[in-house]
């Protein structure tokens, strides 16, 4: 019995390391990808901060990236994107001036092969900054955030959908942990915590413009992030998608704000190289 079981194990261990050296063999035959890209398109955001109403506002804008992919079929996936958005967002109920936005973003994401299909990594948010202003705030006519996120990140891709002319992949990212910081130009908008220790100063430069000095870190149950896109991509150099991402955040306890933003894009790859 004992000798069977040796047996079996030397057996399963032996079809195992062949599964897996014919597997690296054959991903060491992939070829590794590496393209430099412009996206350009147009976004419908939709935003609302109960802190300071229950006012919902939406609109319409632009959106841009350049950025930098390398990929291996069952592999790895890595890229580095700089993104800018600018959109002007009106509320639903009143005739008011529009809210101007915008959002910069510098990430980067790297992900492993499971296999031929599926990837699995994460992505870190290295610089992140929002800005709104509506004239008719008064004192609080700007408001910014800067913010850091780390998520987790998946993504499944098709070489072949159609022909091998046509290139399926869908990415979603969902943020773990947070590092923000809030500010607006003269209301409170600190977070409990702050405020009850005496750390705010309407006098101090740090309470006026946002620091990760004074920021502090959130998990997902107070700062929950989502994000997903379907690209298709035609003979490697262009490539039309459809994203939406969700935002929910709370630097005041119980008065979240909520963001909601639709794109439609191409994105056309400027350089592709192998080796």
């Amino acid at each position: 019995m004992k000798s069977k079981f040796i047996g079996l194990t030397l057996l399963f261990f032996f079809i195992g390391y062949y599964s897996y050296s014919q597997n690296k063999r054959v991903n060491d035959n992939y070829t590794m990808i590496n393209s430099i890209y412009l996206t350009a398109g147009g976004i419908y955001s939709d935003f609302q901060d109960t802190k300071f109403s229950d006012l919902r506002y939406s609109g319409i804008g632009g959106q841009l990236e350049t950025g930098f992919d390398n990929y291996k079929k069952a592999k790895h996936y890595q890229n580095v994107k700089l993104s800018f958005e600018y959109s002007k967002e009106i509320a639903n109920s009143l005739e008011i001036s529009k809210t101007t936005v915008l959002d910069y973003n510098l990430s980067y994401k790297y992900l492993w092969g499971i296999n031929n299909l599926f990837f699995l990594g994460a992505k870190a948010d290295i610089l992140g900054f929002n800005m709104r202003s509506n004239p008719n705030m008064g004192n609080n006519n700007l408001a910014s955030i800067m913010s850091n996120h780390l998520y987790v990140s998946a993504m499944y891709i098709n070489e072949n959908i159609i022909n091998e002319d046509w290139c399926l992949s869908i990415n979603s990212d969902l943020s773990l942990i947070s590092l923000q910081d809030e500010v607006p130009s003269f209301g409170v908008a600190y977070s409990n915590g702050m405020v009850e220790n005496g750390e705010v100063s309407f006098d101090s430069h740090d309470s006026q413009l946002p620091s990760y000095t004074t920021g502090s870190f959130h998990g997902i149950w107070d700062n929950f992030r989502f994000f997903i896109d379907f690209n298709m991509e035609y003979k490697k150099r262009f490539v039309f998608s459809y994203s939406w991402q969700m935002r929910r955040y709370s630097s005041v306890d119980n008065y979240p704000a909520t963001i909601g933003v639709h794109a439609l894009k191409v994105r056309f790859n400027i350089a592709n190289w192998s080796k």
